[in-house]
C-alpha cells in the first residue's frame, strides 16, 4: 500500500475566560484556532515537528494566501456526503462565497506549550486573527461576542496517519483553511482554554490519486474562483514536498 493522505476536519473548541472575544479597533478578533501536540477523542496525536511548523512559516503557501487576502473560511465544514471521491475533493478545496463567514488575517503557533483542560500533555496553541465577513459574518461576530457561546474554529486540512508501536500520529501536510463551526452555548465562567479534538467527515486517498484528481479538476477548469484554483495548486505543492519525507510505515 502506498502513502495515504486523509481529508481532516478536526474540531478545536476554544473559549476565553470571563466572556466572549472583544473586537480590535479594526474590527478583527484575536482567537485560538486550535493546537498542535493535541490528542483527539480516540487517542491520536496531532504532532508538531519541523515539517509541520513549515506550513506556518512566512514562506509557506498558507501565509502567502493570508498575505494576498484569499484565506477565507466558511460557516461549517463543506458537506461531502453522497459525493464521489473527485467531487468530494473538489468541494473540499473550495470556499463557497455563499457560505463565507470570515477572512483570516494572521496565523501563528506558540513557541511555548501550555497546559489545557481536557488534554493529557501540554499543547502548542495555534493563534489567529480573523475578521467576520460575507454571508455569515454578522452571525460569527455575534457568536464571538456572546459570553455564553463556545465559539469553535475547525481546521480543514490534509493529514498523514502514521501508526507507531505506541501511538497513532496525525501529521498535517497541507492546510486549506479554518471554518467556523457553531456549537451550543456553554457556561465558560471557570475556563481559560478548552481544546477538544474529534475527526469529522474523513476520507482517505492514495497520494497518487490526489495528484491525479487535482490534475483532472484543473484540466476541466472546475474551479468556481481563482482562489479555489490557488488552493488546489497549494495543496498539490505541499503534498509533493512532503512525500517521501514522512513515510507512514506500512
Amino acid at each position: 500500500m502506498g502513502a495515504i493522505i486523509t481529508l481532516e476536519n478536526t474540531l478545536a473548541l476554544t473559549v476565553e475566560q470571563n466572556g466572549g472575544y472583544t473586537a480590535n479597533p479594526d474590527g478583527s478578533y484575536d482567537v485560538i484556532l486550535g493546537a498542535l501536540q493535541a490528542v483527539n477523542s480516540v487517542g491520536e496525536v496531532y504532532i508538531s515537528d519541523a515539517e509541520v511548523l513549515q506550513l506556518f512559516e512566512a514562506s509557506s503557501n498558507l501565509q502567502s494566501r493570508i498575505a494576498d487576502g484569499s484565506a477565507k473560511g466558511e460557516a461549517d465544514h463543506p458537506n461531502l456526503n453522497g459525493l464521489s471521491e473527485e467531487k468530494a475533493l473538489e468541494r473540499y478545496l473550495s470556499v463557497d462565497p455563499k457560505l463565507t463567514s470570515h477572512i483570516i488575517n494572521k496565523v501563528s503557533v506558540d513557541k511555548k506549550s501550555v497546559r489545557v483542560a481536557g488534554q493529557p500533555q501540554p499543547v502548542y496553541l495555534i493563534r489567529g486573527n480573523i475578521t467576520p465577513m460575507g454571508a455569515y459574518g454578522d452571525a460569527l461576530k455575534s457568536d464571538l461576542e456572546n459570553p455564553n457561546s463556545n465559539t469553535s474554529f475547525s481546521i480543514r486540512a490534509f493529514c498523514k496517519r502514521i501508526v507507531t508501536p505506541v501511538s497513532v500520529i496525525k501529521k498535517l501536510t497541507s492546510i486549506i483553511t479554518w471554518d467556523w463551526v457553531d456549537r451550543p452555548g456553554i457556561n465558560v465562567a471557570n475556563k481559560k482554554h478548552t481544546v477538544t479534538l474529534e475527526t469529522l467527515d474523513v476520507l482517505s486517498f492514495e497520494v497518487e490519486d490526489i495528484k491525479t484528481m487535482i490534475e483532472h479538476i484543473k484540466e476541466n477548469d472546475k474551479f468556481a474562483t481563482e482562489s479555489d484554483r490557488a488552493i488546489a495548486m497549494m495543496v498539490e505543492n505541499d503534498i509533493l514536498k512532503c512525500e517521501g519525507k514522512c513515510p507512514l510505515g506500512w
